[in-house]
């Protein structure tokens, strides 16, 4: 996203003749076409431009951001192994598993030869399994690119009844005490506006606190209900009735949780009034604890379509934890809000106030209090602007606002030191100018490399050779023919062409002739009785090369072959 930050990166990327893996945060790609982040646009483009300058694409990419499960294939539009390994946290991830990868690759070549599908299942016994799902099969070497990657199932359980350690952040610093006390409701009992803050603050604190657990809580037990029916009929594809005994256990299994939040017992229930339904009885805990009901979790937790369990939906289930999370919300948030006035808004609000105004009239209209709070919080101060927006304050008279310098903010701030690294930072156009100047010392590189390539090639392995055209090298048609270039156009590395740097290559020019006498090449006639040389290699011949006009052979000089066909090997003889 950043752009002086993607200079960096996109050195190497836009240089390097050659990439083994891309590891990313960000997708390469949203798809041919879509163009949904500036972030994966700007990696898009610059893979792009690599292929245009000659380079190929990375062997592999890797690459996260999706929170999606894991997804191993060739992508026709990137030409590379794209592999996302998934989404590991526990928070974070809507799916009904966490995954992994492990990634096998070859000593010598760096290919990736297969990758290891690792899935993570939370039981709502507060355990965890860990099951090597499948591996994918690399053979990039594969002309169809859906034959690249192959998929093999193992669902092996390496890791079982594995105790959850997961530490809560919250847990580990002061929290830990805002945790045993909860949520403060008391606000009277505050003397000033500064604690009154503090408390609310840390109630929105506990408030997400509170709203996590409730996701964790269903999300457990829908991913332990899905787990123990994939190994139950895993190989059979479902339709959405076959899931009511699913959904069924997930009903119980809530709402007895919810029973222990409120400290009783479904038996506890009857024997206080038998009349009454235990079904009823479990709809209203489920709907007191997690603001949801039966129909909910049958509205919810379905499947569209038949499909075997492992190809259910990534975020099977999450639209019922999403609606109880957003219930647990509004239901805390009413209660925190409901118990402060107008009056503790603005109060709150002035904590925050500009010095350059007052305030001339109370808020009344409760909403009007606190989103101006609100504002305060999110901004971290009322400037002057918005208070005088409310028609509830004016400018002080005679105010004289006390101007700071830099190093006024910053001592204020205690943050010299930042201030320091700051001042010794090259200023954009500075670092922009190094950037350029090391841009061009490495392209002077690559050429001067690049050309010293080229002689070499040129003296020993595909000579440039002369007619009375002129200077040409031979290049190949889409039919495999070779023809002459004269204008030096072949394409080389680095997006150079030819005709680029010829004339600082060092070379000397031969004469097709040059080979017939070397005896590196025979003279042969066709059977339309054209002339053409045939380059031999360990007696065969290895290549053709079509003769013309201009390169001003005496063939009377030279014996002249015909080929021949001898069995499924071509041979040639001598012409009478």
């Amino acid at each position: 996203r950043n752009i002086a930050q993607s200079n960096n990166w996109a050195q190497p990327l836009m240089t390097e003749d050659s990439l083994d893996m891309l590891i990313s945060h960000v997708p390469p790609t949203n798809g041919k076409g879509v163009t949904r982040e500036s972030s994966v646009q700007n990696l898009k483009n610059l893979l792009f431009q690599r292929r245009e300058r000659g380079l190929k694409s990375p062997k592999v990419i890797m690459s996260g951001h999706l929170h999606t499960s894991t997804s191993v294939g060739y992508n026709e539009e990137l030409d590379a192994l794209w592999i996302q390994p998934g989404t590991a946290g526990y928070n974070h991830n809507e799916g009904d598993h966490s995954s992994f990868v492990i990634v096998n690759t070859n000593d010598q070549t760096k290919d990736v030869e297969s990758v290891e599908e690792h899935r993570i299942y939370n039981k709502d016994d507060g355990s965890q399994e860990v099951e090597h799902y499948g591996t994918h099969k690399i053979d990039l070497s594969q002309k169809k690119l859906e034959d690249r990657v192959n998929f093999k199932d193992v669902r092996k359980v390496v890791i079982d009844a594995h105790q959850k350690d997961y530490k809560d952040f919250r847990t580990m610093d002061v929290n830990h005490r805002l945790l045993k006390e909860g949520i403060r409701l008391d606000y009277d009992s505050f003397k000033s506006a500064e604690e009154k803050e503090e408390a609310l603050i840390n109630n929105f604190s506990l408030l997400q606190v509170y709203t996590d657990r409730v996701k964790t809580t269903i999300k457990d037990v829908i991913e332990t209900e899905r787990r123990e029916l994939a190994k139950e009929k895993g190989n059979e594809e479902l339709k959405d009735f076959q899931l009511d005994g699913l959904r069924k256990n997930i009903y119980l299994k809530l709402s007895d949780i919810a029973a222990k939040m409120f400290h009783t017992t479904y038996e506890e229930l009857h024997a206080i009034d038998a009349t009454i339904n235990e079904n009823v009885h479990r709809d209203n805990m489920l709907f007191r604890a997690y603001g949801i009901r039966e129909h909910d979790i049958n509205k919810f937790v379905t499947i569209e379509e038949s499909a075997k369990v492992d190809d259910f939906k990534y975020s099977f289930g999450a639209e019922l934890t999403n609606k109880a999370m957003q219930a647990t919300s509004n239901s805390w948030q009413n209660k925190i809000l409901s118990r402060l006035g107008p009056k503790d808004f603005q109060e709150m609000a002035e904590l925050h106030l500009s010095q350059k105004v007052k305030r001339t009239r109370d808020m009344r209209n409760k909403k009007e209090a606190l989103d101006f709070w609100a504002k305060s919080n999110q901004q971290g101060l009322i400037t002057s602007q918005d208070a005088l927006k409310t028609s509830m304050y004016e400018e002080k008279e005679g105010y004289m606002s006390k101007e700071r310098s830099e190093d006024d903010l910053y001592k204020l701030l205690d943050a010299q030191d930042i201030q320091k690294k700051i001042r010794n930072m090259p200023d954009s156009k500075t670092a922009q100018k190094r950037r350029d100047e090391e841009t061009k010392e490495i392209k002077k590189r690559e050429k001067e490399e690049l050309i010293e390539n080229l002689q070499r090639k040129y003296k020993n392995e595909s000579p440039i050779f002369i007619d009375t055209r002129g200077n040409f090298v031979f290049t190949q048609d889409q039919n495999g023919q070779l023809k002459r270039d004269y204008e030096f156009n072949q394409q080389i590395p680095e997006n150079y062409k030819l005709s680029d740097i010829i004339d600082e290559i060092d070379y000397t020019p031969k004469r097709l002739e040059t080979l017939l006498k070397d005896k590196k090449a025979l003279l042969f006639n066709n059977s339309n009785n054209l002339r053409y040389l045939g380059i031999l290699k360990d007696g065969r011949i290895e290549g053709r090369i079509p003769l013309e006009k201009s390169d001003n052979i005496d063939y009377s000089k030279f014996e002249t072959y015909k080929e021949t066909q001898e069995g499924p090997l071509i041979n040639y003889k001598r012409e009478n």
